[in-house]
């Protein structure tokens, strides 16, 4: 069905209006959660010198020299470069640029169901739905989750242009060979840079070669009476240009972190079998009606029992009637499948921490296919069933108020740092992460007495957990608890001996109550481990100095000063105390 140019502009201005509405409030929000990480404390995007090392060193890698090597995304890096040139540390101007880069997906969204279905109130209602769904405040509100979102900008970007090289080639089949080149290349080549952007932003975009397979074998018109060997072989050649792309950034990824993945968590093939139908459940709930939402779900690791059976024979009845209206229509066959395909990757559960199997931020992608078919789906019944048209009509009214209402109300959860964690504990309150970083943050706002509360409540069903034995020790240090402190932070150091922090705090302790050489021996690993520091190796001047060791700790003291001036004061300070004593002794 088409409309004149006016009331599509009409139409598609509402719905980005809509959007835009919906999420404005974030605006005015802090940076949470990993944003004070990589935006606040990540040296890395304060310069265009670190450009080279956004290309040949994980993402993580200036932030954590530590940090496993896990995501190798040099265009978020630049996206995070040119933000903080253009707003500094102030999170509105973030905040704008999130919301911007939603707009510019949901108006895509818009387009590619325009296209598929040469339908514009389908496309309209889709790129809506798709622009209010609850299940993006994560991806939107936070500002590190842009990764999703602009990484579907370009993967839908991809698609679209090659879906114009599908139609340029069946125009030029009867064409010359001059208006072949003239039509076919700049398409190819700005599909391919589109392409490589998003696989370069997210790993995700590593199932468009899945995706182009599932057109052409669904969607894509076979030339008449042609064999199925010249059918496959015409894909094949089709598809060549972004096979090439993904063994090349395959190969670089390898050269850079070491790895094509690098597991987290060691799972069973059973364990992690048995767990992927209930995953897939709550991502097509989530999808469907996303309640309640959150950063962090109590999803556990699934054994067997109907925790197995339940989700499996519910994925079973969904797929059936995929496949029964597949029959009817590929093209909602090949929607099904942009569902599908782009959750696959978060399906390789080893790879994701501890816990952490299901997140919000992983549907972004395959909203694109649900928003789109269910749009289809509503309409087909609209325009069918004259008997169920209204019924139709009111239910796709009230999911379209129900999800902006929702979106509206869930969305100051990322508020800021306390808001987030306090909502992910009340949620999940069996997800040690959400307890964790929420002990983290009040001790950072002086409530000690609740930071350590929180992290007994974790250690009481989990021993051995690291970040609470860390947030204990520390606590207790912060109200002067030194011997308790030791004592935590040397549980924790005895399991993640990698963390540096630890051992600067682990030393100041000990060096209040008198051990001297456990104080030394600490921050010296300290400084082994972050060598570039500067409040470790300011740490160790001054024990160093406390224990007559003026030499070293002049070196030290000097040492801070060259990584950071704004020790300089404190630190001039001690070097003439050293400077003095040293000529007393003389």
């Amino acid at each position: 069905m088409s409309l004149d140019l006016k009331s599509q502009k009409t139409l598609l201005l509402f719905v980005l209006l809509s959007t835009a509405l919906v999420y404005v409030s974030c605006l005015r929000y802090d940076f949470a959660y990993d944003d004070n990480s990589q935006i606040v404390l990540n040296p890395a995007i304060n310069s265009t010198a670190y450009i080279p090392e956004y290309f040949t060193k994980h993402v993580w890698a200036n932030i954590d020299p530590g940090a496993a090597p896990l995501y190798y995304r040099p265009v978020f890096s630049l996206w995070l470069l040119v933000n903080y040139k253009l707003f500094g540390l102030s999170p509105a101007g973030w905040h704008a640029t999130n919301l911007i880069v939603h707009l510019l997906a949901t108006w895509l969204v818009f387009v590619l169901a325009r296209r598929l279905t040469s339908d514009q109130f389908v496309a309209t209602t889709a790129a809506f739905l798709f622009g209010i769904h609850p299940v993006h405040i994560e991806s939107v509100a936070w500002i590190s989750g842009v990764t999703d979102p602009l990484m579907t900008v370009f993967f839908v970007a991809s698609i679209l242009l090659y879906l114009d090289i599908k139609s340029t080639n069946e125009v030029t089949e009867e064409s010359s060979e001059k208006n072949r080149r003239r039509f076919f290349h700049q398409p190819l080549l700005l599909s391919l840079l589109f392409f490589s952007l998003a696989i370069l932003t997210k790993e995700t975009a590593i199932v468009f070669l899945p995706m182009v397979i599932c057109y052409e074998l669904l969607v894509g018109q076979p030339k008449s009476q042609a064999s199925t060997r010249t059918r496959l072989t015409s894909i094949f050649l089709t598809m060549l240009p972004y096979l090439i792309v993904t063994i090349v950034y395959l190969f670089v990824r390898f050269r850079v972190l070491g790895e094509l993945g690098h597991k987290l968590t060691q799972l069973s093939a059973t364990t992690i079998a048995s767990t992927i139908p209930s995953v897939l459940w709550f991502d097509l709930s989530h999808l469907i009606w996303p309640l309640p939402l959150s950063a962090f779900y109590d999803n556990t690791y699934v054994s067997g029992g109907w925790l197995f059976w339940g989700p499996l024979v519910g994925l079973i009845v969904v797929a059936s009637v995929f496949v029964i209206l597949g029959r009817r229509s590929k093209q909602v066959m090949f929607l099904g499948c942009w569902v599908l395909v782009p959750i696959l990757p978060s399906l390789n559960l080893s790879l994701l921490k501890f816990g952490e199997i299901v997140h919000d931020r992983y549907l972004y992608l395959s909203s694109v296919g649900f928003c789109i078919v269910l749009s289809v789906a509503f309409f087909h019944v609209i325009r069918t069933y004259s008997k169920y048209k209204r019924l139709a009509l009111a239910i796709l009214l009230i999911m379209g108020a129900g999800w902006a209402l929702e979106t509206v109300i869930q969305l100051p959860m990322w508020k800021n740092d306390l808001a987030l964690y306090t909502h992910g504990a009340a949620v999940a309150p069996r997800n040690n992460l959400a307890i964790n970083n929420l002990a983290a943050t009040v001790k950072s706002l002086g409530d000690v007495d609740q930071a350590i509360a929180l992290s007994q409540k974790v250690l009481a069903r989990d021993p051995n957990n690291w970040q609470s034995l860390y947030n204990l020790g520390h606590s207790y240090y912060t109200i002067g608890a030194y011997a308790e402190a030791t004592r935590y932070l040397g549980q924790a150091i005895s399991i993640n001996p990698s963390a540096p922090d630890q051992y600067l705090f682990y030393g100041l302790a000990a060096m209040r109550v008198g051990q001297i050489a456990h104080a030394e021996a600490a921050m010296r690993t300290a400084v082994n481990l972050r060598p570039a520091n500067a409040k470790y190796r300011f740490a160790l001047g001054v024990l160093l100095k406390q224990k007559g060791d003026l030499p070293d700790a002049s070196v030290e003291l000097a040492k801070s000063i060259e990584l950071d001036r704004s020790i300089e004061p404190n630190a001039r300070q001690l070097l003439a105390e050293i400077e003095a004593l040293g000529r007393r002794s003389n």
